[in-house]
Parts: C-alpha cells; sequence; structure tokens
C-alpha cells in the first residue's frame, strides 16, 4: 500500500504513545523516503507560487530547498535561546496569513536550539487563532542527552503535523522516514505520494519493522545518546 506495511505504523504510533502519550491512528502515519521527501508531499499538498510561509531563522536548508521548488514567499522569524521569537511570530502570521510554519523544536538544526514548554504553548496559541499549518519536524528528539524531554507540538495542537524519521536512531542509508497527519491531509498526501514513487521500498520497511521487533531500540539509542554527550563534553 502507498501508506506503508501496517505493522510499522502501528509500531510508530504506539511509540508516539508511549513516549509522549500522544494519540495517533496508525491511518494517520504515511512511510517516506526519508523525512525530506515529507517536506516535498508536504509541498505540493499546501504551496503554490508565491504563497506566504513561515521559516526559522536560522534555518534547516534541506527544507529550504525542498520548499523553494515550489516557489514559496518566504517570512522568517527569529530564534532566541528558548525557542522562537514569540511577537515576531505573532506579528508574522497577522500580517501574512501563510499556509505554513515549518519549525523544527528539538535541537534545531542548525542552531541547536530547543523550544521550552512555555514557547511550544505560546506557539499553538499563535497557531490555533489562525489558518497556518504547523510542521513539525522532529529527527533528533529521541538523541536528548541532558536534561529532560518536552512535550511534542502536537500535545499542545493536534492539527500539528509531524515528521519523524528512522535515519538518527536506526540507519541513515535506509532512507525511511513518515509523516504524521489527521485524515483530511493525509488522504492528499496520499495521492501526491502514488504520483511520486507509489510507494517506499517495502522490503526495507519489512526489515525495519524486523529490526525492532528483534532488538531493544531504547538500549541502542541510550548507547547513542551516550556517546554523543562524550562528544559534546570533549568539545
Amino acid at each position: 500500500t502507498t501508506e506503508g506495511y501496517l505493522p510499522l505504523r502501528q509500531y510508530i504510533a504506539g511509540r508516539y504513545m508511549k513516549r509522549q502519550g500522544i494519540s495517533i491512528d496508525a491511518d494517520e502515519i504515511l512511510i517516506t523516503n526519508g523525512s525530506q521527501q515529507g517536506l516535498d508531499l508536504i509541498s505540493k499538498v499546501f504551496i503554490d507560487k508565491g504563497d506566504d510561509i513561515i521559516i526559522e531563522r536560522p534555518g534547516y536548508l534541506g527544507a529550504i530547498q525542498a520548499l523553494s521548488v515550489y516557489e514559496p514567499q518566504f517570512h522568517a522569524v527569529d530564534l532566541l535561546e528558548d525557542g522562537v521569537d514569540i511577537e515576531m511570530l505573532k506579528k508574522a502570521v497577522e500580517e501574512y496569513s501563510p499556509k505554513l510554519f515549518y519549525s523544527v523544536p528539538n535541537f534545531q538544526n542548525p542552531s541547536g536550539i530547543t523550544y521550552s514548554e512555555l514557547k511550544r504553548q505560546q506557539t499553538a496559541q499563535i497557531i490555533k487563532r489562525s489558518n497556518t499549518i504547523m510542521i513539525e519536524d522532529d529527527p533528533y528528539g529521541e538523541l536528548r542527552f541532558i536534561g529532560k524531554d518536552t512535550p511534542s507540538m502536537k500535545a499542545f495542537l493536534d492539527d500539528a503535523v509531524l515528521l519523524g524519521s528512522f535515519s538518527k536512531i536506526v540507519s541513515p542509508g535506509i532512507r525511511m522516514g513518515w509523516i504524521a497527519a489527521k485524515k483530511h491531509i493525509m488522504e492528499k498526501l496520499i495521492i501526491v505520494k502514488q504520483a511520486a514513487d507509489l510507494h517506499s521500498n517495502y522490503f526495507s520497511q519489512r526489515i525495519v519493522f524486523q529490526y525492532l521487533q528483534d532488538n531493544d531500540i531504547d538500549g541502542h539509542i541510550s548507547k547513542i545518546r551516550a556517546l554523543y554527550k562524550q562528544q559534546r563534553n570533549c568539545m
């Protein structure tokens, strides 16, 4: 199926509930060729030439490249030490009524900044009062090696679209990620996914699922966290 191997999607949904207490149905998950393809599919669905969208400053180059293909008007909002500049975001949303706000709330690339819980709540309130759709890209959330985890934007903003990836926790070479979105959005994403490549590599999906069944992924992530912390302390 275009949506992806069902047991793998069920696993992803179950992990959202286990780790973050977020209820996402397996039918609200689409397997993609890395989260980079997720950005492309989202852009195809939402962006027409000249549409206004908001990105963070500094912004993730891979996302800027993917979005730029569809020729939107970018409006950048600054990042502070605890997340996005709320006043700038509020002003941009009110002034431009943007289609999308693309954000990396956990260990943002390239700044490394993580949104505080308060900033997440404030951001959610601004987006709720608008027609803007929040895109939360979260490839790094499980790699925290200092401090406590913060809730996903989805905890405060039910309509947020999430991007996830196995690249950082299993293997980057498999190029496998996913989009989690409400069903009315997912319907459109499935159509453009079918047009792009019919479905992501089914064999690889089965391999990843079997790996997750046969191995302790949390133990593996703990090793990664310890190594990253050691490298960070060295730097």
